[in-house]
């Protein structure tokens, strides 16, 4: 029996109002697992509307209050942590190791904005006979669209500094994988923390609920992620009034690896990174590894290896590593991708297929883990554009291209030609890898880790893989406005044009 699913406004559930309506897939078997709304124009603006009638009495609540509502949610979503957990492992399709992970990602979100909202010092200064100082207030509304890629956490980590800087919201979840926000909402609705308006949710295409919210005058703020093509129509329908915009964009992560690396540190973390993870569908995963030709054969052999050894399995079960691609359209991408690295030369050196699953597994969206070789860095999947949806050399899922270089400068060219998101350095020697952090043309670079977060640090991509910053304090200003205050302390004209 599929769940029914309906958008959250004013604390209440309601039917669409368009009385459309589609289906949200469990990947692992292809069946339905919730039926989702459709919405339309008129749902998003009764959610904006009731965040519009909510917001002058929360904006007014102090940053403690505020404090103590996001401490109370961060109790509810551990004391739902295991249920949120298999729910986003069964809609999305990673694996329940890395559901819980991400669970406890979203307690450590809540808990650090709420700590950092105590940090939050304004600017003060005295000149020429005047006191200067800074004050913050909320943006208004906020709209989140969120992506399928770790769906919870990408509505969440815009929601939780949206809030703690006295905004109301309404979000956007990602159609494909809605049920792990709906059943958020079902808690909070139950707990009663937040007042009516504050949090709205309106599930739909991103064609017409995105669109709705980005044109909608009564809209302040939008936080996006998602690819680059949709942010731009986000920006189009956007155009005719002047919002605040952050956008984290695409999936692309090249890791560049020299001749000094330590393989046998490499190799595990390097798998992990690449399939893992959301099966390899997560930002940031590597689907470029660029390997130093005199210690190309021996990386590739190992992670080939190790590889192959990865266990594909339902990922409601917790022994299963590698669990099935997030849905058909996404699968159809990854037959497609392989299709045109091949047709550039490309050699599968392993996986590369849909395997037969058996049981309640066999109609599910699979695809192994796949590495490529035989690729040069100049070849077209690793420069333009393979499938409509994807920035430049990007493939989102689990497909990692081995790419042999000889030089720094050929690395770093290579490197930057698409991966505006993240990239990591592995080396010994900590001079050169200062410097190549220092050339790549990136939003994040890990050197020796990968995926280490500090929540203050900013983080996202540049060009097109993203608009603005994220991490506490670049969150909390850009949730914000900051006024200043001039005050004349001297008595005298102070009047300095």
């Amino acid at each position: 029996m599929t769940q029914v699913i309906k958008n959250y406004v004013n604390n209440q559930f309601v039917e669409t109002q368009e009385g459309k309506t589609a289906q949200a897939f469990n990947p692992a078997t292809g069946k339905a697992l919730a039926t989702v709304p459709l919405s339309g124009n008129a749902d998003v603006d009764a959610a904006v509307k009731a965040a519009q009638s909510a917001f002058p009495q929360w904006s007014k609540t102090t940053r403690e209050q505020r404090i103590d509502i996001l401490m109370t949610i961060a109790q509810l979503i551990e004391a739902n942590m295991e249920e949120l957990a298999k729910l986003e492992a069964v809609n999305m399709g990673k694996s329940l190791p890395v559901a819980r992970a991400d669970m406890r990602r979203q307690l450590r979100n809540f808990r650090e904005f709420a700590h950092n909202l105590y940090s939050l010092r304004e600017t003060k200064t005295d000149y020429e006979g005047t006191l200067n100082y800074t004050q913050r207030f909320p943006v208004g509304v906020v709209a989140i669209i969120g992506s399928w890629s770790r769906p919870l956490h990408q509505i969440l980590w815009r929601l939780v500094p949206a809030l703690a800087m006295g905004n109301t919201v309404v979000a956007k979840p990602p159609r494909p994988t809605p049920c792990t926000t709906f059943l958020f909402t079902q808690i909070l609705a139950q707990s009663g923390v937040l007042p009516p308006g504050v949090f709205n949710v309106v599930y739909g295409a991103g064609e017409e609920v995105g669109h709705a919210l980005a044109g909608h005058s009564g809209v302040n703020a939008i936080g996006m992620v998602g690819g680059d093509n949709a942010a731009a129509e986000i920006i189009k329908a956007a155009a005719s009034g002047i919002k605040k915009m952050a956008f984290d964009l695409g999936n692309s992560h090249a890791m560049c690896v020299f001749e000094d690396a330590d393989l046998t540190k490499l190799v595990p973390e390097a798998v992990r990174a690449a399939f893992l993870y959301d099966n390899g569908q997560r930002a940031h995963c590597p689907n470029r590894i660029f390997v130093h030709q005199s210690i190309a054969k021996e990386f590739t052999d190992k992670f080939v290896e190790a590889t192959k050894k990865l266990k594909l399995g339902d990922p409601a079960e917790s022994d299963a590593e590698i669990g099935p691609i997030v849905s058909k359209q996404q699968l159809d991408i990854m037959i497609n991708s392989l299709k045109v690295a091949q047709e550039e030369g490309a050699v599968v050196l392993c996986g590369g297929q849909q395997p037969q699953m058996t049981g309640n597994l066999a109609g599910g969206y699979w695809f192994t883990p796949t590495v490529l070789g035989g690729l040069s860095a100049t070849s077209k999947v690793n420069k333009e554009r393979s499938f409509k949806t994807a920035s430049p050399g990007e493939i989102q899922g689990p497909i990692v291209r081995i790419v042999t270089f000889t030089s720094e400068s050929e690395v770093i060219e290579a490197a930057n030609n698409g991966s505006g998101l993240s990239a990591s350095v592995w080396t010994k020697d900590l001079s050169r890898a200062h410097r190549v952090a220092g050339e790549l043309r990136t939003g994040y670079v890990w050197v020796n880790s990968w995926l280490i977060r500090d929540l203050r640090m900013p983080f996202g991509g540049v060009g097109i893989h993203g608009l603005g910053k994220s991490g506490t304090f670049h969150s909390l200003d850009f949730y914000s406005e900051i006024k200043t205050v001039c005050i004349n302390i001297s008595g005298g004209n102070t009047t300095l044009g």
